[in-house]
């Protein structure tokens, strides 16, 4: 599905918090992809939750997309930035 690519790994771990600095942990590690996705505009990459289920994506030449499963996950409220990706319901899920 994904072709002939070269993979970047980061892992993100958070102790237990409460829902809402759950939620806020959670955003920040989406931001943090997204800052990723911006620096290097001619990669496709992946944002998996347990190495399997793909939560956001973009692929070469395609725009972020979130999975409609961990959009609903990532953010409770409206948020104006993550507002603007396009969400998939669901995405290719080649991991499961």
């Amino acid at each position: 599905m994904f072709g002939d690519v070269e993979i970047t790994s980061a892992t993100f771990r958070f102790p237990n918090l409460s829902r809402d600095d759950r939620y806020r942990a959670v955003l920040d590690m989406i931001r943090a992809i997204l800052a990723f996705f911006h620096d290097r505009p001619e990669d496709g990459a992946t944002l998996a939750h347990n190495g399997e289920r793909i939560i956001l994506q973009r692929l070469k030449g395609q725009p972020v997309m979130f999975d409609s499963e961990g959009k609903e996950y990532a953010t409770p409220a409206d948020d104006p930035e993550l507002d603007r990706i396009q969400v998939v319901t669901p995405l290719p899920q080649p991991y499961l």
